[in-house]
């Protein structure tokens, strides 16, 4: 009786100092605006489990709600600082001061480091990433790009062959081999993808796994619910890792030309003259996660929109045939043409960002944003969807308008790349390739949707923006003669 007793009143005590200390981190960010929330432990974690739609949607309405450029969320003794303020954006996003958290959700919640250590993703440090970006940029801007581009047209007539035109095809399962074979052929200069494409299936099981994990209801309360679903995540991220590894020790590097990509991913992880195979791995494993599934989806949501806009497809197939006519071999300044076609990526990016938030971390010595003071340790959100769909920056937000892109926008307030010096490395390579497949497509062939089905097509989130449901997407070649 005494022990049950003591165990009581012990548990009693570790409440209480939980609840209190929780109190004491909150009120330090009393100055910001705080969304209402119901469960006193949990708090906007519970809210955004609670909810059945995309957390993307919950985030909309609380900054919405608010009217502020900034508020803050809650979950347990967790804080996220969320920043929709283009101004702001800009000092949080060039600021060397602010940098990449040490730790990211998908650690605390799965127990996996998803993406390694050291790698250019999530290199914390501005010294050692400073000099992986000087070295890889080069092969992601103009020069770079028109070097692969044969690579990715001859990927994309690869797409457009494989289509079959007796029955409907789900868009992104018909991307996921080909994007894949993009980053296989710019970045690993790989001849033989074939078992490449195969551990596409392998990122999606991770995505899929990792998304469940994190918004299930029993997430805080009953975390070895998880462990076979966690298991299955880390052999998935171990047969990833392990392909990547026998990749790298497969190479003739008497034979490997330094100048090409993969040969300055080796260059910068030696260490005196000794290969740092993991570190190489990781920087591997980060361009595949990172390049595949990003442009899978934003094509899937291209091809949602052009479902939803008849209009805007018949433009867009219009100006494929001003630009391209009859050529039979395009080039690199022939996709520069097509403007029509820029802008309505861009308003597909504005309107489905595939990455909902980026994260900063203020650091041992706090942060004043312009006027306000962040404590010190806060991981601060950009967050992105909210900035591309606010009524401060846009005119008719939430309205999907190709025509919005014949004005430039406000600095800062569309980002679907992240920006400052720490934005998406791959931005170009990924509209270019974007650009390339879809215009391919439309090129050879005239599309039809179920109209029904498309009705009833939704996003949601997992890690990543992409649609709820399967587009069925119906082909039909051209008469091109």
């Amino acid at each position: 009786m005494i022990t049950i007793v003591a165990i009581a009143i012990l548990f009693l005590l570790c409440a209480a100092l939980t609840v209190t200390y929780i109190a004491v981190v909150r009120k330090r960010y009393s100055q910001f605006y705080c969304p209402k929330y119901s469960n006193l432990f949990l708090a906007h974690a519970y809210e955004l489990v609670k909810f059945k739609r995309p957390s993307s949607e919950t985030f909309l309405a609380w900054s919405q709600e608010s009217g502020y450029d900034i508020f803050v969320l809650f979950s347990s003794w967790r804080v996220h600082l969320h920043v929709i303020d283009t101004k702001k954006i800009k000092v949080a996003l060039c600021s060397s001061s602010l940098l990449k958290p040490k730790k990211n959700l998908l650690s605390e919640f799965c127990g996996v480091n998803l993406l390694g250590l050291k790698s250019l993703f999530t290199e914390p440090g501005s010294s050692i990433w400073s000099s992986k970006r000087k070295e890889f940029d080069p092969y992601f801007h103009t020069s770079g790009l028109q070097k692969g581009f044969k690579q990715i047209l001859g990927i994309a007539s690869e797409l457009v062959e494989s289509i079959n035109c007796d029955a409907g095809t789900n868009i992104t399962v018909l991307m996921q081999q080909h994007v894949s074979f993009v980053i296989a052929a710019f970045i690993m200069n790989m001849e033989d993808r074939t078992e490449f494409s195969l551990y596409t299936h392998k990122m999606a099981n991770i995505f899929a796994g990792l998304s469940t994990r994190m918004r299930h209801k029993n997430t805080f309360w009953m975390p070895w619910a998880f462990t076979e679903l966690k298991k299955e995540v880390l052999n998935d991220l171990h047969n990833v890792r392990t392909f990547f590894r026998n990749f790298v020790l497969s190479l003739n590097f008497d034979e490997l030309d330094l100048r090409s990509c993969i040969g300055s991913l080796i260059k910068t992880n030696m260490e005196e003259d000794n290969l740092m195979i993991d570190l190489l791995v990781n920087e591997l494993v980060m361009f595949f996660f990172a390049g595949i599934d990003t442009s899978i989806h934003t094509i899937s949501f291209a091809f949602y929109e052009l479902s939803r806009n008849e209009e805007v497809l018949s433009e867009i197939e219009k100006e494929i045939k001003s630009v391209f006519g009859d050529k039979q071999y395009l080039d690199y300044s022939d996709f520069n043409e097509l403007k029509y076609l820029d802008n309505f990526i861009k308003e597909v990016l504005r309107y489905h960002p595939i990455v909902s938030s980026v994260a900063r971390e203020t650091g041992s010595l706090g942060f004043t944003l312009c006027d306000k003071y962040i404590p010190r340790n806060t991981t601060v959100h950009i967050n992105i969807e909210c900035v591309q769909k606010s009524e401060k920056f846009w005119t008719d937000p939430l309205t999907f308008s190709v025509e919005r892109w014949n004005e430039p926008p406000a600095p800062f307030s569309f980002i679907p790349f992240s920006g400052g010096t720490r934005s998406c490395i791959g931005k170009k390579l990924a509209l270019l390739e974007i650009k390339i497949f879809i215009s391919s497509i439309l090129r050879k062939y005239t599309i039809d949707f179920d109209k029904t089905d498309v009705s009833e097509i939704s996003t949601k989130n997992v890690i990543t923006n992409r649609l709820a449901k399967d587009l069925i997407v119906h082909f039909k070649k051209q008469n091109l003669e």
